[in-house]
């Protein structure tokens, strides 16, 4: 192996090490979503789906909330010691938070169809 790459792949292999368990699998409520989406048949099944959408649209809101108060925390900070990285914060906050709301209100779209498709279920 070339010596340039060998410090690269050590580097690598150790970022890899650090990322937590947490973060290399997907949140439950995902896993449990996907689960239930694959198999649904049944208005309590849609509910359910329903249910949990609205969980992760509520977490999601929460989210969005407090990342933009944290732009505007940074805003406030434009003329002091975080200096010249003020703007790039606030618009990384800025943009988190838009992207956690909007992802909130897909959620909400998400569980308000699953609450149509319960409603038009026939019982058999």
């Amino acid at each position: 192996m070339p010596k340039h790459i060998a410090p690269s792949l050590l580097v690598l292999l150790a970022a890899y090490a650090l990322v937590p368990p947490a973060l290399a699998e997907p949140p439950a409520g995902d896993v449990q979503i996907s689960a239930l989406v694959k198999s649904a048949k049944t208005p309590a099944d849609h509910l359910q789906i329903a249910a949990l959408l609205d969980a992760e649209a509520e977490s999601e809101a929460a989210k969005a909330k407090i990342l933009a108060d944290q732009a505007e925390a940074y805003r406030e900070h434009l003329h002091s010691a975080y200096g010249k990285n003020i703007p790039d914060l606030v618009e990384h906050a800025d943009a988190l938070a838009h992207s956690y709301g909007e992802a909130a209100q897909r959620h909400k779209a998400l569980a308000d169809l699953h609450r149509q498709m319960a409603a038009a279920i026939r019982p058999k």
